[in-house]
């Protein structure tokens, strides 16, 4: 049980210190990019790539030897075909097809329909005798 609750401990840290670092560095890039746009505002100049985001390592941070897990970039969402780009034109023949099948339909729903009021009213029936 110990032995469990140490490991918790432990990868709470560390997931506590990754999220830390992250958060120091999103809020080092915002105020470089602040005191960018205030030099831009003051200066009056077009906005020019600067070198000025350097990558340095902070003390005691967490060491991984591919990077930061969270500086990884996001993977761009996959674009989804909307229902009229996935089907092709509407054929005479798929139109009658379509119509025929709405047909069926709306006779079915009828049949349903009329199926129901003749079991409610039978219902009625054996319940009023």
């Amino acid at each position: 049980m110990e032995g469990i609750l140490l490991a918790l401990f432990l990868v709470f840290s560390v997931v506590t210190a990754l999220l830390e670092r992250r958060k120091r560095r999103q809020q080092q890039v915002e105020e470089v990019e602040t005191r960018q746009q205030q030099h831009r505002e003051r200066v009056g100049t077009a906005p020019a790539e600067s070198e000025e985001e350097e990558d340095e390592e902070e003390e005691g941070g967490w060491p991984f030897p591919s990077g930061d897990p969270f500086d990884r970039p996001q993977p761009q969402p996959a674009r989804r075909p909307t229902p009229t780009d996935a089907l092709p034109p509407a054929t005479a023949d798929a139109q009658t097809l379509l119509a025929e099948v709405e047909q069926q339909a709306r006779a079915a729903e009828k049949r349903a329909q009329a199926q129901e009021a003749e079991d409610t009213s039978a219902g009625k029936d054996r319940a009023g005798q």
